[in-house]
């Protein structure tokens, strides 16, 4: 029997259920791979699980140190999603809204192609000059 285990098995039922949170949320492994926005995401879900529990914001960001290290959101934004899960805003969803703007990126094949057919045609363009271009 673990630490853990027994630690449970020795705590009233309240105990339990304060205990939780913490034994739920060391399980959690992170992947190699895994990108920051599904960090975000997954932050947020185990900080809104420690809310319903009642722990405090300084004692979630302590647990969320311990399984997250230092991929772990910073303390003014710990306090925020706290405060705002704590107010009764438990139907927000823990990802990230879509956001409007420039795409992080514009290499999609087509402009590549383009690119290189302008290259093809004046090997002297410079960077400014295709940017300027309007159909790239």
């Amino acid at each position: 029997m673990s630490s853990a285990e027994s630690a449970c098995v020795l705590n009233s039922a309240m105990g339990l259920f304060l205990l939780f949170p913490v034994f739920i949320i060391s399980c959690m492994v992170l992947p190699a791979g895994t990108n920051e926005r599904q960090v975000r995401q997954d932050q947020r879900a185990a900080l809104k699980f420690m809310v319903l529990a009642g722990k405090r914001p300084c004692v979630c960001l302590r647990e969320l140190r311990a399984v997250f290290g230092q991929r772990t959101m910073s303390e003014t934004q710990l306090r925020f999603w706290h405060k705002r899960f704590a107010q009764g805003d438990l139907t927000t969803p823990t990802n990230d809204k879509k956001r409007s703007g420039r795409p992080r990126s514009v290499r999609t094949p087509e402009n590549i192609d383009k690119v290189k057919d302008l290259l093809g045609e004046d090997r002297r363009r410079s960077i400014r000059g295709i940017a300027a271009d309007r159909t790239v």
